[in-house]
């Protein structure tokens, strides 16, 4: 497994605007090994579950930035790690699957600096 990152890019302080960003996964499994994705809710989360949009992107002087990650283009399922309801399931096909990780900050009305966060992703199978 190998994963891009997924960048918010600059935008000026704005409070109703999101801004969406999308990275990708990429998995290669057994020819026809289920699997699962999970992905968990990063290093400076607001609770230790990913729901929602509790993840965090920091700066150095321990600003955050709240953002999602979403299996679905339209944004509405949340990314998580528990097996059977937020994760990814899928079958190996023993080539390179790309799988896209859907971002959204929901609001920039933070203050100016660079924001990261480092969210583990799991396979089980």
């Amino acid at each position: 497994m190998s994963a891009s990152d997924i960048d918010f890019s600059s935008h000026a302080r704005s409070t109703g605007t999101p801004v969406d960003a999308q990275g990708t996964l990429q998995v290669n499994c057994t020819l026809g090994t289920p699997y699962a994705i999970g992905l968990n809710a990063g290093t400076n989360a607001s609770s230790p579950t990913a729901a929602g949009d509790n993840r965090r992107m920091a700066d150095a002087n321990n600003q955050y930035v709240a953002y999602g990650l979403y299996r679905d283009a339209g944004r509405q399922d949340v990314w998580g790690d528990v097996l059977g309801s937020n994760t990814l399931a899928g079958t190996g096909t023993a080539t390179d699957q790309l799988i896209p990780v859907f971002g959204r900050v929901p609001s920039t009305d933070a203050a100016a600096g660079s924001y990261v966060d480092t969210v583990v992703a799991t396979v089980t199978y």
